[in-house]
């Protein structure tokens, strides 16, 4: 028994040993774990940071293209206002041209219908002082009436 007892006093020593190392073990192994899961969780954090970052950017660069596009558009049409302005402002030097010339012929036309206003009174005038003097000229029995009667009664004989 002695032995027997000898040998489950050591077998008791050698399995507390072995239980402390065992639980030594299972400590730096529940450590570890943890350390694993604080790590895990701190990755798991820099994960949904990184992605909400990325998801950002994505968002930013739509932003981008969006703005660029619309800036692509607008440059277009601001090449397009500026040509129509650059053929508005030639159609407006031909038109003031135009209008230069027809004031300068309705002048001309002004003056001359001045002109022949003055020319027609004149003759007026002067056919009034003709008919006049031949009026006279007549009831006097002048040259006129005598020259005129002569002329009738040539064609009538």
């Amino acid at each position: 028994m002695e032995i027997e007892r000898a040998k489950a006093s050591e077998g008791y020593v050698d399995l507390k040993d072995r239980l402390n190392k065992a639980e030594k073990d299972l400590k730096q192994a529940q450590n570890e774990n943890t350390r694993n899961y604080e790590l895990a969780q701190d990755l798991m954090a820099r994960l949904n940071n990184s992605d909400n970052v990325r998801n950002n950017l994505e968002k930013e660069n739509k932003v981008l293209l969006l703005l660029c596009k619309c800036s692509w558009i607008a440059l277009r049409t601001l090449q397009s206002l500026r040509k129509q302005v650059d053929e508005n402002e030639k159609s407006l030097e031909i038109l003031r041209r135009q209008l230069e010339d027809e004031v300068v012929l309705r002048t001309e036309l002004e003056n001359r219908n001045v002109v022949l206003s003055e020319d027609l009174e004149f003759a007026r005038r002067t056919h009034a002082n003709v008919g006049t003097r031949c009026n006279s000229i007549y009831k006097r029995g002048g040259y006129y009436s005598k020259w005129r009667s002569s002329v009738i009664s040539d064609k009538w004989r």
